[in-house]
């Protein structure tokens, strides 16, 4: 997954990318499972969904319809949608290629570098005068309306492969990636101290990451992250047809998009993540904060568009993020520990 080989990757739009020639030999084409309803979806879940998720951290679906209720029901399966300023009343963002003039539209024929979806969040909001996390989607769903003309192929890169192949090629690579020195500025929103890999207490790895503009690093880690970037390759290299559902763990999973001529038309959806909640409480005291002004506004409001519709889904059960065997697991943390202490 890692390489030295810088050479089978060229600049497009300012960004590394992958060349059509080395792309097309790289991998086997994924086929689209077949399902007509949600309920069929649900009977083939665990003989056929998350064996194939777990193992690659995406999967394909291929619809009879394109209609907009047909990825809500498919979301709902997952969990519960997050709103975001690109969302409509339904959590639903059209991708299209040329300005229609609607609402809750991302327009841009280019290509989109490898990227974490929502990598710019790491703030808090409340839900029912309870603290919550606002932190990337972990699912997220891109439903084709209509295809390209030409290009557009949606690219993935797994997290998991790459980060097991920095271990085995240049751990020295390893702590740039782990330490919390990364900022992201997006829009009106800036995180600072974040790392591109992150491990939960279970164990767990997920991958933040936003090659672009919009990351600011400190000057030292420069020259490892860009090693890191040029040498992503992708598992997955193909366009979305008519009907299709790709469904990505945003918590493994990067991807991104070739650049492409034609109307193409998608519709995203994200699913939030709510698996850290439960490690949030508010101080229990009489003690009020030693200074308030009531001319500030509340800081919590600023994540509030990104908080998740307040339908709850019934979903099924799906892991995210990058789930390492324990051996691979202890050697990524006493290589950290090492090369820490030096």
């Amino acid at each position: 997954m890692f390489s030295r080989k810088v050479h089978y990757f060229k600049k497009m739009d300012g960004y590394l990318f992958f060349s059509r020639s080395y792309t097309s030999t790289l991998h086997k084409k994924y086929s689209a499972i077949p399902v007509c309803s949600t309920e069929q979806l649900r009977k083939i879940w665990d003989s056929k969904i998350t064996s194939f998720f777990s193992a690659h951290g995406f999967f394909l679906l291929q619809l009879e319809n394109s209609e907009p209720q047909v990825l809500l029901q498919i979301a709902a399966i997952l969990g519960q949608i997050q709103n975001n300023p690109n969302t409509d009343n339904q959590g639903i963002t059209n991708v299209v290629g040329f300005d229609t003039g609607q609402k809750n539209t991302v327009v841009s024929s280019d290509s989109f570098s490898l990227h974490t979806d929502g990598a710019y969040l790491h703030g808090l909001a409340e839900i029912n005068g309870e603290p919550v996390r606002v932190t990337p989607p972990k699912f997220v769903l891109l439903q084709c309306v209509k295809p390209s003309d030409e290009g557009g192929e949606s690219i993935l890169v797994d997290g998991k492969k790459a980060l097991v192949s920095v271990l085995n090629q240049s751990p020295a690579l390893l702590p740039s990636l782990f330490k919390p020195c990364v900022s992201m500025v997006h829009n009106d929103l800036l995180i600072s101290d974040v790392s591109i890999f992150s491990r939960n207490r279970e164990g767990t790895y997920a991958i933040r990451y936003s090659y672009d503009e919009e990351m600011i690093l400190p000057k030292y880690s420069l020259p490892n992250i860009s090693k890191f970037n040029s040498g992503l390759k992708p598992t997955f290299y193909q366009s979305l047809t008519s009907n299709q559902i790709l469904v990505l763990d945003n918590k493994r999973m990067l991807h991104g998009r070739s650049a492409f001529k034609g109307d193409r038309t998608l519709r995203r959806v994200w699913i939030y993540d709510d698996t850290q909640n439960t490690e949030l409480v508010r101080v229990q005291t009489d003690v009020k904060p030693y200074y308030s002004h009531k001319n500030y506004s509340n800081p919590l409001d600023l994540f509030k568009r990104y908080l998740p519709s307040s339908h709850i889904a019934q979903s099924l059960p799906l892991s995210v993020g990058i789930n390492l065997p324990t051996e691979t697991d202890q050697s990524i943390q006493l290589c950290l520990r090492v090369r820490n202490q030096k």
